[in-house]
C-alpha cells in the first residue's frame, strides 16, 4: 500500500529517465518552400519525450495549413490523451517536466523539454537547447482524479449532459505569433 501525504507535504517525484524515453529529431527542414513530411521534427520528439511514449506514436504535425493547423493538431494530440496543454508566453518555469519553445542559436524555432528552468532533453543532435525561450507548455490533466488516482475506476457512466461537458476542449488558448 502506498504511503499518502499529509497536509502541507508535497510527494516529490523524479521523472523517469530510462534511455528509451529520449529521441533525437531526424529531419531539419526549415522554411515554407520545404514539404510538411520533410519539416523538422523537434516538436514530435520533444512531446514524445515528455510523455514517454515511442516517438512513433507522435504525427507529424506539420501540414498545408502552416502554423495555425499544427498548433491545433498538437491541441488535439494531448487533447486525445485526456490533456490539456496550456500556453504561456515569455519565459516561465515550472517544477514539473513541460515543454519550451523559442529560438536556438542556430537561428531557427525549436521545442525541447525543460524542467524547474532547466533544459531536460534538447532533441536536437547537438544538445545546446534554447537561446531564447519564447513559451512554455505545460500538459494538465483534463480530469486530475485520474492522476491523483491512477488506480480508480469508473463508478458509473456520464449522464449525456455531462460526457458533453467532459470532452476535451481544444483550441482555447491565444497562438500569438505563428511560431512551429
Amino acid at each position: 500500500m502506498s504511503e499518502q501525504p499529509t497536509q502541507g507535504q508535497t510527494v516529490p517525484l523524479e521523472p523517469v529517465v530510462e534511455p528509451s524515453r529520449f529521441h533525437t529529431q531526424t529531419k531539419f527542414g526549415v522554411g515554407p518552400d520545404v514539404p510538411p513530411h520533410e519539416q523538422g521534427d523537434c516538436t514530435e520528439c520533444a512531446v514524445a519525450t515528455l510523455l514517454g511514449i515511442p516517438r512513433a506514436d507522435v504525427p507529424c504535425l506539420h501540414g498545408e495549413d502552416g502554423a495555425a493547423g499544427f498548433w491545433d493538431r498538437l491541441d488535439e494530440f494531448f487533447a486525445a490523451r485526456g490533456l490539456y496543454l496550456h500556453r504561456f508566453d515569455g519565459t516561465w518555469t515550472f517544477p514539473c517536466l513541460y515543454l519550451a519553445g523559442g529560438r536556438t542559436a542556430r537561428g531557427t524555432n525549436h521545442m525541447v523539454v525543460m524542467r524547474d528552468g532547466e533544459l531536460f532533453h534538447d532533441p536536437h543532435p547537438d544538445g545546446t537547447g534554447l537561446a531564447e525561450m519564447r513559451h512554455a507548455f505545460v500538459a494538465a490533466p483534463m480530469d486530475p482524479a485520474i492522476t491523483a488516482r491512477p488506480n480508480a475506476r469508473v463508478q458509473r457512466q456520464p449522464s449525456e449532459s455531462e460526457a458533453v461537458r467532459l470532452e476535451p476542449v481544444v483550441g482555447r488558448h491565444s497562438r500569438a505569433g505563428g511560431d512551429a
